[in-house]
């Protein structure tokens, strides 16, 4: 969780070792800004992300256990971000 998977049936022992390389990698890129980042894993969702995105996340997060509607933490709604 939280970097590129990408499954192919048949390739080159190349392809699988770029896709593998690339796979690597995407646990050292931020998806957000292509930076520099790294796995976080306390924010919910496991994510690739900068320290100053990871901050700005952290900030957003509910409570924990408060991630539905009307909840008494005083939260309207879950925030979820999709990359799509």
């Amino acid at each position: 969780f939280g970097g590129l998977r990408f499954y192919i049936n048949s390739a080159s022992d190349e392809v699988f070792e770029a896709i593998n390389e690339a796979e690597d990698k995407s646990y050292k890129v931020c998806e957000v800004t292509g930076g520099p980042g790294e796995l976080r894993r306390d924010i919910g969702w496991y994510r690739t992300l900068s320290d100053e995105i990871y901050e700005q996340e952290k900030n957003k997060q509910p409570a924990r256990g408060c991630l539905w509607k009307h909840h008494r933490c005083g939260l309207k709604a879950a925030s979820w971000n999709h990359p799509w």
